[in-house]
């Protein structure tokens, strides 16, 4: 990044960014990539267990948000538990490397997720408190634009290792999966030293409350509103795995998954900054609801893809939908939100959206070996389109 545009961010905006950046070197191709795939093709896990793993992980991460939240701003202190978070998830994917059993790869997951539990609503309050108000759908695109940035990078250099490796493999192995796990190491630790670069100022503490009035201040209406139509939206989002085993099974080899994959994310990261300053000036409801009808597309086209090669154009659209939606969406709970209450609305959002991912996740894997690969994508077409129809339909509400 140049030191031009480095100027038009705050310090704690750009290390945090940094930091996310490093911090997906490290997981992206490990937990995404090939992890999925590891399960079910080493470890003979079955889909309704790679289900069970990504929705239970994404479920306890989300539970914890919601104190996380609740004590960083209860003490006002937010970098600890950013800090903690990051340094639990680094020392703990790791150990990875000895995975010989699903179970074991499911507690792994979960001790992972508890820093990301611990980091994430604290993180996002530290940036909507640099961000100057008009500027947070900027500020919230970078910091999403790190992370799928850091992603593409792990997922070229995960390339590269698989193809020296094995070649054009469609599947992976025991010693390949730990070269993986072996690089990811070291960005691990870059994301510590960045984070703990980060100075951090305190909030100013809530107004004292008057006589009889309330002691905190109400999330409100809008933020409540919102919050239901992205966990109507986020019950159609059977995880990302899905999209990965289904590209393998329609036969896409892993080198060429991971370097769509790495496409994905760069799609993802040069829309994130646009799609953010474009919510600044029109809305974010609308750039919103334009991403999750961009889902919807996307998905009802893996229910119908038949061919390797429309699995990789879908998923280079699905990098698209993250860039129009991630950071926006931040954005705009920070809109809805006194300062004060920041951290803890993060929680209950993310504690909200990761809920749940667990149903969503345990019925797509039933749906996948019930019914057939096709109809857990088809239902996340249709609750996507439902939530983005609620979210246009309430957008010129005075109240929202």
């Amino acid at each position: 990044m140049t030191a031009s545009v480095c100027q038009h961010y705050p310090r704690t905006v750009l290390l945090l960014a940094f930091a996310s950046f490093a911090n997906d070197v490290a997981s992206e191709v490990l937990l995404k990539g090939s992890l999925p795939i590891y399960l079910v093709a080493v470890l003979g896990a079955p889909m309704v267990v790679v289900g069970l793993i990504d929705g239970a992980a994404e479920a306890l991460a989300t539970l914890l948000q919601i104190g996380s939240g609740y004590w960083a701003d209860r003490m006002r202190r937010r970098k600890p538990f950013v800090m903690a978070g990051y340094a639990l998830s680094n020392v703990t994917k790791p150990l990875l490397y000895f995975a010989g059993g699903w179970a074991y790869v499911l507690v792994i997951r979960l001790v992972d997720r508890v820093g990301k539990g611990l980091r994430v609503p604290p993180r996002d309050a530290l940036i909507a408190d640099a961000a100057a108000p008009g500027e947070r759908g900027r500020a919230f695109g970078l910091q999403h634009a790190m992370d799928p940035a850091g992603a593409m990078t792990s997922l070229v250099v995960g390339a590269g290792i698989l193809w020296g490796m094995r070649g054009a493999t469609t599947s992976i192995d025991t010693e390949a999966f730990r070269a993986l796990v072996l690089f990811a190491a070291l960005p691990g630790l870059a994301t510590l030293l960045l984070v703990g670069l980060v100075r951090e100022e305190r909030p100013a503490p809530p107004p004292t409350p008057v006589a009889g009035a309330p002691s905190k201040a109400p999330l409100g209406r809008p933020f409540w509103v919102f919050l239901s139509l992205n966990v109507l939206f986020s019950l159609g989002n059977s995880t990302d795995s899905f999209l990965i085993v289904r590209a393998w099974n329609l036969g896409v080899s892993l080198p060429s998954l991971f370097l769509v994959l790495a496409a994905f994310n760069l799609v993802s990261a040069l829309l994130s900054v646009p799609a953010g300053r474009l919510s600044d000036r029109f809305g974010r409801r609308r750039i919103l609801a334009c991403g999750w009808v961009l889902y919807a597309l996307v998905y009802t086209g893996f229910g119908w893809a038949s061919d390797p090669t429309h699995a990789l154009a879908l998923l280079l659209l699905y990098g698209a939908y993250y860039g129009l939606t991630e950071g926006v969406a931040k954005a705009l709970v920070a809109d809805l939100i006194p300062p004060e209450r920041r951290a803890s609305a993060y929680g209950i959002f993310a504690a909200a959206q990761g809920l749940s991912v667990l149903p969503a996740g345990v019925l797509a894997g039933w749906l996948w070996s019930a019914v057939g690969p096709s109809a857990p994508f088809l239902l996340g077409g249709i609750l996507s389109l439902a939530a983005a129809i609620g979210l246009l339909a309430v957008q010129n509400r005075p109240k929202m």
